[in-house]
């Protein structure tokens, strides 16, 4: 065989090998049109901008939050929205936790939320979650704070109890007017509900309790702490009530604690 042979045949073979590697699949066994499938990837949504038109309010208030956020694969997305207070337990930031058990309330519709402020001072987060239909998720978060300031308040010393803790709560006034609260032989009185499916539903019962006689009337920047009471025997989701007026005029309004839940000890 001659050298020019000897490079021919090289070549032939080199011809082959490449043919049958470009021609089959790891399996070895040829690939035909029918059997190819197109791998699509997913890329997660993107959060262009999170705005709120507040970063500070009052307990109770109200905050409009707005999530600007785009799919770079054309998907449809959901949002979902969440706040914790950045002092509540660890456990509060597992992402499950958050969404389901909310502090505060959201009232929604897709990328705008309007936030109502739980009765609780403190620094917040709040969040918004955008998933596409493929579940990849991306968070954005802003912090926010909800201060006492020009407000008539009522707050519990947690946000969480067990069955053998005692409640211990105070009212106070942040504003420039007297309040009066509604009081039963001089004594200011407070009622207990409990969340239930069909809404608040007043259980006060044995559970009434404070007396504060000669504190009935409440004065710009004076606060009071109750006597404390023990925990309702029930698990579940509870907050106070208080009835209460301005400038002696007896036109009751609520003034309601935050929420504070009552769950088994760890």
């Amino acid at each position: 065989m001659t050298l020019r042979k000897k490079h021919v045949l090289s070549l032939s073979w080199g011809f082959l090998i490449l043919f049958f590697s470009c021609s089959s699949d790891y399996s070895g066994q040829p690939v035909t049109e029918k059997d190819e499938t197109v791998v699509r990837i997913n890329n997660p949504p993107l959060i262009n901008r999170f705005i709120s038109d507040s970063d500070t309010l009052p307990v109770g208030g109200t905050m409009v939050c707005k999530c600007r956020a785009e799919d770079p694969d054309q998907d449809s997305l959901t949002y979902t929205w969440g706040a914790f207070r950045l002092s509540d337990h660890p456990v509060r930031k597992d992402a499950t936790v958050i969404y389901q058990r909310s502090r505060g309330l959201f009232v929604s519709s897709g990328n705008e939320a309007v936030w109502h402020a739980p009765r609780i001072d403190g620094n917040y987060l709040v969040l918004c979650k955008v998933a596409d239909r493929a579940g990849f998720e991306t968070v954005a978060e802003q912090r926010v704070t909800v201060t006492l300031k020009g407000c008539l308040y009522a707050k519990t010393d947690q946000i969480e109890y067990t069955l053998s803790d005692t409640i211990h709560y105070t009212i106070g006034n942040e504003l420039n007017d007297r309040a009066y609260f509604k009081d039963c032989a001089c004594n200011a009185m407070s009622f207990l509900e409990e969340k239930t499916k069909a809404g608040w539903k007043d259980i006060t019962g044995p559970y009434a309790c404070a007396a504060i006689c000669g504190h009935v009337p409440l004065d710009p920047g004076e606060t009071y702490s109750f006597m404390p009471f023990f925990v309702p025997e029930t698990y579940g989701i509870y907050r106070l009530r208080f009835e209460y007026w301005f400038m002696e005029e007896r036109i009751i309004n609520s003034l309601y604690t935050n929420e504070f839940d009552i769950v088994p000890a760890e």
